[in-house]
């Protein structure tokens, strides 16, 4: 005759409600969960932990209604000041501006993160009035993720957000994206600026992109494409660089058939597209850059 085990069962709400004490190694059963609790004799079920279940079907993620978790293998799991990342402080202006860490932040080893973006480039102007002219593309700012821990006593960071770089004109040429950069503990981590693209003429390269230092991460940003020569609406040169990770697009060549100033970037550190004449003989001028940023997680 086969042996029947059950062990003691109920719903999650009735064995709170009863709150009763276990055998040392008695199990107790939550019908409506799954999970399951084990006696020590003493402790009533309220203050048992639960313990590890395999109820979870695959494609399931369960939560487990307590903080106490009996791991079996003894490893302990704790969190720590700066273990993760559940706040931001967005910076899209300011030079030489002081940053100054929450009180959070001011512990013993607490850990934060900093992302830098350089302003994007000013894209080209077309140079001269000839039909199917297009200005070169302005270079995307770069990008520098750093990794910090608190220095006691350290308790700023100085700060400048990269502005934009200024578009080619008929009469003028574009201006950079400007450096973004953070100061702390007397170490810099700074992401460049992209380039502006130079007035156009035939095959006139884009703008290179900005570099980056002294992170943990450096990434530096697309180049402007080159400009030239095209048909009236086609938009396939003279495009922006973007900024790395998706933080800014370049802008993209005017695509009208008479041709239009350039298209400013958009986001984080984008260069601005040259400017096209397209069937036109008007001389345009190029799209500004977008200004960087830099964001503090904490």
């Amino acid at each position: 005759m086969a042996t029947r085990i059950q062990y003691r069962r109920d719903t999650a709400a009735n064995w709170t409600s009863t709150n009763p004490t276990l055998a040392p190694g008695e199990l107790g059963f939550e019908t409506d969960t799954g999970f399951v609790k084990i006696g020590s004799g003493s402790a009533t079920w309220a203050s048992l932990p639960y313990s590890v279940t395999a109820r979870s079907p695959v494609g399931t993620i369960t939560t487990i209604p307590t903080a106490s978790i009996t791991i079996l293998n003894a490893t302990t799991i704790t969190s720590t000041v700066g273990a993760g990342f559940q706040n931001i402080d967005v910076k899209t202006s300011g030079s030489a501006d002081t940053f100054t860490l929450p009180a959070a932040l001011q512990v013993a080893n607490a850990k934060f993160k900093v992302t830098i973006i350089g302003g994007g480039g000013g894209g080209g102007s077309t140079g001269t009035a000839t039909a199917g002219h297009v200005g070169a593309g302005g270079g995307g700012g770069g990008l520098c993720v750093a990794y910090l821990t608190f220095v006691p006593g350290q308790t700023t960071a100085t700060y400048t957000v990269g502005v934009a770089g200024t578009a080619a004109t008929a009469s003028a040429a574009g201006t950079a994206g400007g450096i973004s950069s953070v100061v702390y503990n007397a170490i810099t981590y700074h992401a460049s600026g992209g380039f502006s693209a130079a007035t156009a003429g035939t095959s006139i390269n884009g703008g290179a992109g900005g570099q980056s230092g002294g992170g943990s991460l450096n990434i530096p940003g697309a180049s402007g494409s080159a400009g030239g020569l095209m048909a009236a609406t086609t938009n396939y040169i003279g495009e922006g660089g973007n900024s790395a990770l998706g933080y800014g697009q370049g802008g993209k060549t005017p695509a009208t058939a008479a041709g239009a100033n350039g298209i400013n970037g958009v986001g984080y550190g984008a260069g601005g597209s040259g400017g096209r004449n397209g069937s036109g003989t008007t001389l345009r001028a190029g799209g500004s850059g977008s200004a960087g940023v830099i964001i503090f997680e904490y």
